[in-house]
């Protein structure tokens, strides 16, 4: 209505469950520059008492709205759970990885020390590399002339 006076919408069969209370039903009005406006929702009238109505001063684009339903104490703790478990597994994976990474580990170095107790060369270290080394040679040179002047 151009005129400015008052606009009255009325909702039929308006069933919204837990929100059958008018008390938490707002009005909304969505205007042709993008605002909106928030009204109370007035209730009753029908027959079997669903009619909702919202007035207003100029035209626009009418809704009811309700609040977001709250959580209950239920689906918090199963959105808790599917966070938790797979960060459980990923937490079980690594700890069995690092532990099988520290049973080769050592295993490795007592293999090392049974094969230095049992080894019949000895061994130098050149930097950071173990090398076998001979202790003495085999067989003593000889010259073949034995010429002396």
């Amino acid at each position: 209505m151009l005129g400015g006076g008052n606009i009255t919408v009325r909702f039929y069969n308006v069933s919204l469950g837990q929100y059958d209370d008018v008390a938490a039903l707002r009005c909304v009005r969505f205007a042709a520059n993008g605002t909106l406006q928030l009204s109370n929702v007035t209730g009753g009238g029908g027959s079997d008492g669903s009619e909702r109505s919202c007035a207003g001063r100029s035209d626009g684009h009418f809704s009811i709205v309700a609040p977001r339903a709250r959580e209950t104490a239920g689906t918090t703790a199963v959105k808790w759970w599917m966070i938790g478990a797979p960060g459980g597994a990923a937490a079980v994976v690594v700890i069995a990885a690092a532990g099988i990474l520290w049973w080769r580990i050592c295993r490795w170095r007592k293999m090392e020390r049974i094969a230095e107790r049992s080894e019949g060369l000895s061994s130098i270290w050149i930097g950071n590399s173990r090398m076998p080394t001979a202790t003495g040679i085999r067989t003593q040179p000889n010259l073949e002339n034995s010429y002396i002047p």
